[in-house]
C-alpha cells in the first residue's frame, strides 16, 4: 500500500512540474540607457537646444508565439512607439529596455517595453515663444526691403 502512494505521488509530481513548465514567464532587464532614438538626431546643427518632457512615455511591441514558432518582436518598433507618442520628440533618455514573454501550453507572447522620457530640439532656444502675428509683422519690412527685390531687365 505505501509502494502505490508513492507511485502515485511521483505522477502527480511529474504532472505538476509538467504543467509548471509548459505555463511560465520571463521578465528580463536587458538595458539602461542615458540616451537612445531610432530617429534623426540634429545634434550637429548649430544652436540646437534640446529640452526633457516632463512626463514618461511607454512603447511596446509584441508577437504571439504559436504552437512552438516563436513571433519575434521588433525593439526598434518599441523604441519607435515610444517616441512618437509626444510630438516632435527625437530620443528618449533615462530609460530602460525589457523583454517579458509567457507561455501557456502551445500559446504565448515575446514583447520588448521600452520606457523613458522623451527629448526634444528647443526651437526658440530657450526664449519664450512669441506671438505668430508679431513674428509675421516683424518679417514684412524684411520681405518688402530693396535688397530683397531683383529686377529683370
Amino acid at each position: 500500500m505505501l509502494n502505490y502512494i508513492f507511485v502515485i505521488m511521483k505522477k502527480n509530481n511529474l504532472w505538476l512540474l509538467a504543467v509548471v513548465l509548459l505555463m511560465s514567464s520571463c521578465t528580463q532587464r536587458l538595458i539602461d540607457f542615458t540616451i537612445i532614438s531610432s530617429k534623426n538626431v540634429p545634434i550637429t546643427d548649430k544652436g540646437t537646444e534640446f529640452q526633457k518632457a516632463t512626463s514618461r512615455v511607454k512603447g511596446v511591441d509584441s508577437k504571439w508565439s504559436v504552437l512552438f514558432v516563436p513571433g519575434i518582436p521588433n525593439m526598434k518598433e518599441a523604441i519607435d512607439r515610444a517616441i512618437e507618442q509626444y510630438p516632435g520628440a527625437v530620443a528618449l533618455t533615462d530609460g530602460v529596455v525589457y523583454q517579458k514573454s509567457w507561455t501557456c501550453f502551445l500559446l504565448g507572447q515575446n514583447k520588448y517595453i521600452v520606457e523613458g522620457t522623451p527629448l526634444y530640439p528647443d526651437t526658440n532656444n530657450g526664449n519664450p515663444v512669441q506671438n505668430t502675428q508679431e513674428t509675421i509683422k516683424d518679417l514684412l519690412p524684411l520681405l518688402s526691403s530693396p535688397s530683397s527685390k531683383t529686377s529683370h531687365k
